[in-house]
């Protein structure tokens, strides 16, 4: 039964978990659609781990446990703390590589969709992206999250945080890439 003082979701998005939760899996992918591009701009953040494999992950973990989303919050909120949690999993595997940071700002500066940038302005970006991944976890995320477009609310929910202190977040880490 859906409480409908906490519904979030579009009509739409509502009648189709509903009818994949019913059995009709092969909805998943008109559900799922709208969502690929931001899922890809978050797992394409960091470097560190095959992005491949981590849309792989992410996508199975949400057709496995789409029955578990009961409608409390936005379902673009619940598929992002999975997109997040498995980028934190893939992170945490890849970090017996130490030369990680340094492929990620080489692979920056080579990309051939920065090529509109001069050198040193890819450089500069290389160091700015490499400031943001050296970023505490907590800051990294609300940050990050933050600059996808997502309000301080949706934010604070995928985190389970205040708003008042989401907000703190992404001041101390905007102040931290400043300095530095």
């Amino acid at each position: 039964m859906i409480n409908k003082d906490k519904v979030y979701n579009t009509a739409h998005e509502t009648n189709l978990i509903e009818r994949i939760k019913a059995g009709e899996k092969e909805l998943f992918q008109v559900l799922i659609k709208p969502y690929l591009t931001k899922i890809k701009r978050k797992i394409n953040i960091s470097q560190h781990y095959d992005k491949e494999d981590v849309l792989q992950d992410v996508l199975l973990k949400v057709f496995s446990n789409i029955n578990q989303f009961s409608f409390k919050s936005k379902f673009s909120s619940w598929l992002y703390i999975i997109v997040l949690n498995e980028i934190r999993s893939a992170y945490r595997k890849s970090l017996n590589n130490s030369k990680a940071l340094t492929a990620y700002s080489n692979y920056v500066i080579e990309q051939s969709y920065y090529n509109d940038y001069s050198y040193e302005s890819r450089e500069k970006l290389a160091r700015v992206l490499l400031k943001i991944e050296t970023l505490d976890p907590k800051y990294k995320r609300v940050f990050t999250l933050s600059s996808e477009g997502l309000s301080i609310a949706e934010i604070a929910a995928i985190e389970g945080i205040t708003e008042s202190n989401c907000k703190t977040r992404i001041f101390r880490a905007r102040n931290i890439l400043r300095k530095e």
